[in-house]
C-alpha cells in the first residue's frame, strides 16, 4: 500500500466517500446548479405560491425563517403546507429578480423577489406589493439547503395591517416592478436605508 500511495499521490485514497444521499434527495450538486434550481421554483414552478418547492435539494428539516410572526419554520413539509394555503394562486406572483447570486465561500446563495397579490382568505384581500430576498444556506456535508431565511422591505406590521386596515398605511409606497438587482437595490434602500451586505459590491 506504500507503494500504491507513493505512485499515486494524486488519488484521494485516503479521503473518506462522501455520505449517502437518499434515492429521492439531490446530495452534492454544485452551488450552481443548486441556484438553477432554486431559479426554476420562482420562474417556472411558482413554488413560493403554490408551495410546490423542488424539495429534492432541501434537507427534510430545513429551517425556514424571516419576518412573518408564524416563522420560524421547522421541515419543508410543514413550511410546503403552509404556503400552499397562504396566497390566492390566481392573482399573486413571487417574481424572480434577476439572477441568483452565488457565495462558495459563504455557502449560499441568494435569490431577489418582488412579491405581490392576495390572501386565500373568503374576501380575498389584496396586500401591499413589496421587495424580499431569501438567503439559502447549503449544509457542505450533504449539499442540501438547510436553511432559508428571508428579509422584506417592509415590516410584517405593514404587511399585516395592509390588508387589515390598508387605510392605516397609505403613507407606505408599495414596491414598483423591477427587472434587475440593480434597479431592486435602488427600490431597497429607498425603503429599507441600507444596503444588503452581499450588494455592496454594487453601491461601491
Amino acid at each position: 500500500s506504500d507503494l500504491l500511495s507513493a505512485r499515486h499521490k494524486s488519488l484521494p485514497i485516503d479521503q473518506p466517500p462522501l455520505p449517502m444521499c437518499r434515492a429521492d434527495k439531490a446530495c452534492h450538486l454544485a452551488l450552481e446548479d443548486v441556484a438553477g434550481v432554486l431559479k426554476d421554483d420562482f420562474a417556472v414552478r411558482r413554488a413560493n405560491i403554490n408551495g410546490r418547492l423542488s424539495r429534492e435539494i432541501f434537507d427534510d428539516d430545513c429551517l425556514f425563517d424571516g419576518p412573518d410572526p408564524d416563522m420560524p419554520v421547522r421541515g419543508v413539509h410543514k413550511y410546503c403546507s403552509a404556503i400552499s394555503g397562504l396566497f390566492d394562486r390566481p392573482s399573486s406572483a413571487c417574481v424572480l429578480v434577476g439572477e441568483p447570486v452565488v457565495d462558495k465561500v459563504e455557502g449560499t446563495v441568494v435569490c431577489h423577489w418582488r412579491l405581490s397579490g392576495r390572501l386565500r382568505l373568503p374576501w380575498r384581500p389584496a396586500f401591499k406589493p413589496y421587495l424580499g430576498f431569501t438567503t439559502y444556506h447549503v449544509d457542505p456535508a450533504s449539499g442540501l439547503v438547510c436553511a432559508a431565511v428571508e428579509q422584506w422591505s417592509i415590516s410584517a406590521v405593514t404587511a399585516f395591517a395592509s390588508v387589515l386596515v390598508p387605510f392605516a398605511v397609505q403613507h407606505v409606497a408599495e414596491a414598483p416592478d423591477v427587472h434587475t438587482v440593480e434597479e431592486w437595490l435602488s427600490v431597497w434602500v429607498l425603503m429599507r436605508d441600507h444596503v444588503p451586505k452581499h450588494l455592496r459590491h454594487l453601491s461601491a
